[in-house]
């Protein structure tokens, strides 16, 4: 099913894909309860519904996966889809539990929330030990903001060399501004 949905080695079919997935979902393979519940809410292959769509998503949270967690989070973090209202509490629960799965965008989305002027009351420390997180996994975004808290001092002593080290790493990684960031960190060459 998720071959068909994403057209990898076979021909694109939604309406097949949405079959087999449900199948799959219905005898508890979470990952197909996310796969499906994209397509619910994308309208591939199904009428959209982005209620069912976020059920699904909630459904595949509970399973384990861990971008169905960080979707249910951004539609309570947003207010968006059937989500009446942002509730970011909940977004922050669902937001942690993917980080906890091992999704570093989701690491980074809880940090952010964490920062002076985010949505939730402000605790660099644990920003930073999510943004450290997020960069051991290898994510561009994370280790540029962990470098932001190491310029800044902020729930870390200020260390240059360390922000240096890291927008260097998030450059690496294709992030433009860190590359800008540490350009201007930089010494003058002699």
């Amino acid at each position: 099913g998720a071959l068909l949905a994403a057209g990898t080695g076979v021909e694109r079919d939604s309406a097949r894909a949405a079959a087999l997935l449900g199948r799959a979902c219905d005898g508890g393979e979470a990952p197909a309860c996310a796969g499906l519940g994209t397509l619910y809410a994308l309208g591939r292959g199904v009428p959209r519904d982005e209620a069912r769509g976020l059920a699904l998503d909630d459904r595949a949270c509970a399973g384990g996966v861990a971008q169905a967690c960080a979707d249910l989070a951004a539609a309570w973090a947003e207010g968006t889809g059937t989500v009446a209202r942002p509730d970011h509490l909940r977004a922050a629960g669902l937001y942690r539990r993917a980080c906890d799965l091992g999704s570093a965008p989701a690491c980074v989305s809880l940090g952010a929330a964490l920062e002076p002027g985010g949505t939730l009351p402000a605790d660099a420390a644990i920003a930073f030990t999510l943004f450290r997180r997020a960069c051991d996994l290898h994510d561009a975004e994370g280790c540029y903001r962990l470098g932001g808290l190491y310029e800044h001092g902020r729930g870390v002593g200020g260390d240059l060399a360390s922000a240096l080290a890291l927008y260097r790493q998030a450059c690496d990684l294709g992030h433009d501004q860190a590359c800008d960031d540490g350009a201007r960190l930089a010494p003058p060459l002699p």
